[in-house]
C-alpha cells in the first residue's frame, strides 16, 4: 500500500476517512466535527464499532468516532499516564532494560477479541499495534537474538547521537526492528484466526521506518516510509500490485454496500493511479509533498515560512527502487510537476 504520508498523524485521515489530513483536520490539528470516519458510516448501517490501540497519543482524536475506544490507557477513566517525573523515568528505564513496549500487542489483541466476541450486531474493529515502531523493543528473548549488550549500546547511541549514530549501531537498530516485525507477525495470528471466516479483513502498515537515507525515523517520503505491507481477506476482488492507502476505506464501504461520504478524497481501487502524499517535515521548517506512480516518484521540499521550493527529487523506481539516484536535473519531469502542482 502507498501511504498518504510518512507518519501516523498524517496518514490516519486517509485510513479512517479516505481523506488527506489537510481536509480532515481543523486548525488545531483535530478531526473536524463535520468529517465522518468509516466507523461513523458503518454505525449508521447498524454496526457496532470499536478501536483498540497499543498506546499512541496521535490517535486519541478519533475517540468520538467509535462506540468503544481503548488507547492503552491514555485518557481512559481510572488510568493515568504518569503521576510524576520520577515515575516517568523509572517506567522508561524498566521498559528499556526489558526491551518491553508500553502496551504489548498481546494485551491489545486480547482486549479487542473480548469485545469482538461479546457483540451480537455486525462489527467494525480497528486494532493498532506498536511493536514495529521506535523504540524497537522486541522483548528480552528476541533481544538476545540480536545481542543484549549490542542492543543497549545501540539504543543509547541513537538517543545521544540521532542521525550521527555510528553505522554499527544503526545496523543493530535495524536488527531490533526486524525482530519487532517478526514478533507482531506472530502476535497478529491470534487476531486473524479468531475473527469470523467470512469477515472482511485488512492488515496494513500505516507507515514504515527510514534507515537508508541518513535519517532514522519516519518523516520523509522515501519508499521505506511510504510503501508498506498490505494483506486482505474476503475483500478487494482484484488487487493491484500497489494500492493507495486513501482508497481502502472507500473500497471497504463498497464491499458492504454503503456509500462513502461525498467529501472524502479516496476512490474505488484502480490500477496505475497516481498516489499523492504530504508531510510537514523532515524538519520543523520544511514541508514535503510527493507524487508516486508504479514506475517513478517526484518529491518536492518547501520552506514552510515563505513557501519557496528548496529541493526537487526524481527517482526511476524501476531502475532505482531504493531511491539513491536523484535524476531531477537530467530527466524531463514536467508532466509529474504539473500533476503534483495541480493536486497541491
Amino acid at each position: 500500500v502507498i501511504t498518504a504520508g510518512a507518519a501516523t498523524n498524517w496518514v490516519f485521515p486517509a485510513i479512517l476517512s479516505g481523506s488527506y489530513y489537510t481536509n480532515a483536520y481543523d486548525d488545531d490539528g483535530l478531526v473536524r466535527d463535520d468529517w465522518p470516519a468509516i466507523s461513523d458510516v458503518l454505525a449508521e448501517e447498524g454496526y457496532s464499532t470499536a478501536a483498540f490501540l497499543g498506546f499512541n497519543p496521535y490517535l486519541g482524536k478519533w475517540r468520538d468516532h467509535f462506540d468503544h475506544f481503548w488507547n492503552g490507557g491514555i485518557g481512559d477513566a481510572g488510568e493515568s499516564w504518569y503521576s510524576n517525573p520520577v515515575q516517568k523515568w523509572i517506567s522508561r528505564g524498566y521498559r528499556t532494560a526489558f526491551l518491553k513496549k508500553r502496551v504489548s500487542a498481546g494485551e491489545t489483541i486480547n482486549r479487542a477479541l473480548q469485545w469482538y466476541e461479546d457483540q451480537s450486531r455486525p462489527r467494525f474493529l480497528w486494532v493498532h499495534l506498536m511493536e514495529p515502531h521506535k523504540p524497537y523493543y522486541p522483548g528480552l528473548s528476541r533481544g538476545r537474538e540480536v545481542g543484549l549488550i549490542q542492543a543497549y549500546q545501540a539504543i543509547l547511541s541513537l538517543q545521544q547521537n540521532g542521525d550521527d549514530t555510528p553505522q554499527k549501531h544503526v545496523q543493530t537498530q535495524r536488527d531490533l526492528y526486524k525482530q519487532c516485525v517478526e514478533k507482531v507477525d506472530n502476535d497478529i495470528t491470534s487476531l486473524v484466526d479468531a475473527v469470523d471466516d467470512d469477515a472482511a479483513t485488512v492488515v496494513m502498515g500505516d507507515h514504515g521506518e527510514e534507515f537508508d537515507h541518513g535519517h532514522y525515523g519516519h518523516e520523509r517520503l522515501y519508499d521505506e516510509c511510504v510503501r508498506t505491507p498490505l494483506f486482505a481477506k474476503n475483500v478487494f476482488a482484484d488487487i493491484p500490485e500497489t494500492v493507495r492507502q486513501i482508497d481502502i476505506a472507500v473500497e471497504l464501504l463498497n464491499h458492504v454496500g454503503a456509500d462513502p461520504p461525498n467529501q472524502w478524497d479516496g476512490e474505488r481501487i484502480s490500477t496505475n493511479r497516481s498516489a499523492f502524499m504530504m508531510t510537514p517535515r523532515p524538519s520543523e521548517d520544511t514541508f514535503q509533498c510527493a507524487l508516486r506512480t508504479p514506475a517513478e516518484k517526484l518529491i518536492q521540499t518547501y520552506d514552510r515560512k515563505n513557501s519557496s521550493l528548496i529541493r526537487n527529487e526524481y527517482y526511476d523506481l524501476e531502475s532505482d527502487p531504493v531511491e539513491t539516484d536523484n535524476r531531477y536535473e537530467t530527466e524531463d519531469v514536467s508532466k509529474l510537476e504539473t500533476e503534483l502542482r495541480d493536486y497541491m
